[in-house]
């Protein structure tokens, strides 16, 4: 606990030792007595100073009681090796610079990027054929055009040359068609160093600048190497030119300058990482263009200090090489093309897969009470390496899926995933009958107006968490649904029955319905029992009338007794079933019409029909 005023970290005061957690109150950070801004609950502070190692730049000072949770250096500098969570720290030393830019860089690298904005952007409609749009580019003068829509794209002018012309596509072509979407954007009062370096990071050569909803503008390299001639957008461009033969010397001039101007160790190493990445690629494609073409597919993988984006100079550089079927053909001791050949699906291997470590107190506590937590830490915890045996068709599929895995931008898909939810998300709310207050009822059903509720304000339009980030539901499409044979829709909360305008009043299913539900779905109850039999070596094989005999079956009873829909199915197909069930290696068994009346006779005949209720 930290009382009002307590200093926490003191500028220009001794390093950090601690990462810090703001659990409740606030913390204020102050710059020669003067506060810059505060932190609530879920805040951190103290990381710019343990990545740089430097003395805190702000005062950090608790305003009121504050309950901070600290964790020792050791423990940040382990979290770091987490990609995402070097992003996020990444970002959040981004962001405190923007408190005090003046201080930390020199004006040219601390300006905004806005500045460089030369025009106000150029706009086509997707519609418009890429004919136009490269008469309009020369007409205009410039490189890129932003196409209208959602999300908002861009066409250059490589596009044109690598997407229309490389692929001989007519002049009549669309350029929704192969526009660039969605489009990366910046805000324009984005420091120009952190523009820079989001530009080398992408290998991206037109950046819009956005000023709130608006796009205000678009900045190119050119006009970034215009600003300033040693840059790291110069010295890529060498790098793609195959300048190489001074590419360390200038390598170290360039970074001799970002740190004399005050530049972070966090911001030089992104920078230092994004160079490395160009050069890599190049030596690969000059390795190709030499060698000739790779004998299986390939992907190189980067780790370590470059693959977490904070590399330095004199630094060792751990690389991988991943051949397609190579690592199963290594298990195997065999050719890759012998793996290919399928001869070796049969064939048991151990291979090293990863999995998330589970958090202790969920499984103590049960996963009911912390399955929501579970699905929001998922893809955060910390993954450990395990050994599994399985078949080799097994085994490649995993290996695959790995491989994928790393290849996939998980900010990207996160934002896509959150775009997705927001503006086309539909969210299905089952059994909103058993929350429903039936009228002069008291007890248990009290809870379930609190339920309604708490359901009330994400149906109205609210943020919520989740474990892609927070998401808006005042665009989601919500459906209810419930058997209202006891309860009535009307039973529901005011404020809930105005929130589901549309009512739709289901017809009970037919026999029609019912055979549909045993033939058509991928995993129907008939191909379940199928497959379920032919473990114990009973071939099941069901003739078309059957289905409908079963069919009628369902329908009859759910008439004469309490109608409980398709799940009727299930308790016909038990019956029908009941006697090879419980026998194995039966080998081909026919279940015809006359076979399923033969076993639900007895129990038509029967007044006593209470045996088919689930």
């Amino acid at each position: 606990m930290a009382e009002e005023g307590e200093v926490l970290l003191e500028a220009q005061g001794p390093p950090a030792t601690h990462l810090y957690l703001v659990l409740e109150g606030e913390v204020a950070l102050e710059e020669e007595g003067e506060e810059v801004e505060r932190l609530g609950p879920g805040s951190f502070f103290g990381y710019p100073s343990l990545l740089s190692g430097a003395s805190p730049v702000f005062t950090v000072r608790a305003r009121g009681k504050t309950r901070l949770l600290r964790f020792p250096k050791e423990a940040f500098e382990a979290l770091l090796a987490y990609p995402e969570a070097a992003r996020f720290f990444g970002r959040g030393v981004a962001e405190r610079l923007r408190l005090r830019p003046e201080r930390v860089l020199e004006p040219g690298l601390a300006r905004p990027v806005g500045e460089l904005v030369q025009r106000p952007p150029v706009f086509v409609d997707p519609t418009a054929s890429v004919e136009e749009a490269a008469r309009r580019m020369r007409e205009e003068g410039i490189s890129s055009l932003l196409v209208r829509g959602e999300p908002l794209g861009i066409l250059t002018d490589r596009d044109l040359r690598n997407r229309v012309l490389a692929e001989g596509l007519p002049p009549s072509t669309p350029v929704g068609q192969v526009a660039t979407r969605p489009t990366f954007t910046l805000p324009a009062d984005t420091p120009l160093l952190e523009a820079v370096a989001a530009m080398l990071e992408r290998r991206i050569h037109h950046l819009p600048l956005t000023r709130g909803e608006e796009v205000v503008g678009v900045v190119t390299h050119t006009d970034l190497l215009a600003h300033q001639a040693q840059s790291p957008l110069a010295l890529l461009r060498r790098v793609e030119r195959l300048e190489l033969a001074r590419y360390g010397e200038e390598v170290a001039r360039l970074v001799a300058g970002l740190f004399q101007a005050g530049v972070p160790a966090l911001e030089i190493g992104r920078v230092v990482a994004g160079l490395n990445d160009a050069l890599i690629r190049r030596l690969l494609q000059e390795a190709e263009r030499t060698l000739g073409p790779p004998p299986v597919p390939y992907a190189f993988f980067v780790f370590g200090s470059e693959g977490r984006k904070e590399q330095a100079l004199l630094t060792d550089q751990d690389n991988a090489l991943a051949l397609a079927e190579e690592e199963l053909a290594t298990l195997l001791r065999t050719s890759v093309a012998e793996v290919r050949s399928g001869r070796l699906d049969g064939h048991f291997v151990e291979v090293q897969v990863e999995e998330e470590v589970a958090l202790p107190f969920m499984g103590v506590l049960g996963g009911e009470a912390f399955g929501g937590m579970g699905e929001m830490l998922k893809g955060l915890l910390p993954r450990r390496p395990v050994r599994r045996r399985m078949t080799v068709r097994e085994a490649r599929e995993v290996l695959k899926n790995q491989h994928a895995e790393r290849l996939i931008d998980k900010e990207e898909l996160k934002e896509e995933a959150r775009r997705r939810a927001q503006e086309e998300g539909i969210v299905f709310i089952d059994e909103i009958d058993k929350v429903a207050r039936r009228e002069g009822t008291v007890g248990p059903d009290v809870s379930g107006e609190g339920v309604q509720r708490d359901l009330l304000p994400i149906v109205e339009g609210t943020v919520v968490s989740t474990r892609i980030g927070p998401i808006s539901t005042e665009h989601v499409l919500f459906i209810a649904a419930g058997a209202f044979h006891v309860a009535k829709p009307s039973d529901l909360i005011p404020e809930l029955q105005g929130r589901f305008p549309i009512r739709v009043e289901l017809s009970p299913l037919g026999p029609e319905e019912f055979y549909r539900i045993l033939k058509e779905p991928e995993n129907s109850l008939i191909r379940q029992y199928t497959e379920l039999l032919k473990a114990d070596g009973t071939e099941l094989v069901f003739e078309d009338e059957a289905l409908w005999a079963i069919a009628q079956a369902a329908h009859r009873a759910n008439q004469e007794l309490e109608d409980i829909g398709a799940r009727r199915l299930a308790t016909v197909l038990e019956k029908v079933l009941e006697e090879v069930s419980f026998q194995t290696d039966l080998g081909r068994v026919e279940i015809t019409r006359a076979y399923v009346e033969k076993r639900l006779e007895a129990v038509f005949a029967s007044p006593d029909l209470t045996r088919f209720v689930l």
